[in-house]
């Protein structure tokens, strides 16, 4: 199985988001599946990451940062300076030909999705799977939440993105069906948050009510940004 995964560990949000990866069940099945998943701890892994694994692979998974126009290595701390560590942007997409890509970022499929799967010089990718907007773990309206209701929507989305690695990995489906599967976890993601909630001692005496709110203005936001653009037939992990 030619596939790999781009897991961004350096950057202390990407830890806590994709804290799935060190599942011992999602480790297990990636490894049964012989799939490459380079964990990115340092720069210098992120400057080894577009490595022989990676130009074979047909399936790539992007868990990391992301601008509109670029799929990040990992975050700059100077706000200022978002675009300083590109691993993939618009100019360098031919990397990406012939490739079904599922970008677990913000951003991305705003500028950088379209031109991948746009390109007529024949570095085409295949299919491209992301958001067109920020993937949001704190309120999109600009009033941050407590250290304790973050913490559960890190929880929530890591288990969604767990719920879909693992359903790429037991059904291989389309591409298509694979969006429509997140879009269905994501969707219903409240129920998450409320189980997260019922068995967090800081959190447990909050208010349900609250996290409607809270899922209102992070998660059902980031899901309004999911596109599927390019080949919808096209297999994962095939």
């Amino acid at each position: 199985m030619n596939s790999y995964v781009y897991w961004n560990n350096k950057d202390n949000d990407c830890k806590k988001m994709f804290s799935f990866m060190r599942c011992e069940e999602i480790i297990s099945l990636l490894s049964e599946s012989n799939v490459c998943v380079k964990r990115i701890n340092t720069a210098e892994d992120a400057n080894q990451a577009l490595c022989t694994e990676f130009q074979s692979a047909t399936t790539v998974f992007f868990l990391t940062h992301g601008l509109d126009d670029t799929i990040l290595k990992y975050k700059s701390r100077n706000p200022q300076c978002a675009n300083d560590y590109p691993l993939i942007n618009v100019t360098s997409s031919d990397c990406l030909s012939k490739k079904i890509i599922i970008a677990i970022c913000c951003d991305s499929a705003e500028i950088l999705g379209p031109a991948c799967v746009n390109r007529a010089d024949g570095y085409a990718c295949i299919s491209y799977l992301g958001f067109r907007s920020p993937i949001y773990y704190n309120n999109s309206n600009g009033r941050h939440y407590s250290a304790d209701i973050v913490g559960i929507i890190y929880k929530t989305y890591s288990q969604i993105f767990k719920q879909m690695m693992l359903f790429s990995l037991d059904s291989k489906p389309s591409i298509k069906v694979l969006m429509l599967y997140l879009n269905k976890e994501m969707g219903s993601a409240l129920v998450t948050m409320t189980h997260f909630l019922s068995i967090t001692p800081q959190t447990k005496t909050l208010p349900v009510d609250l996290l409607a709110e809270v899922y209102n203005n992070t998660i059902e936001p980031s899901l309004s940004g999911l596109v599927l653009l390019g080949d919808e037939t096209a297999r994962v992990f095939l």
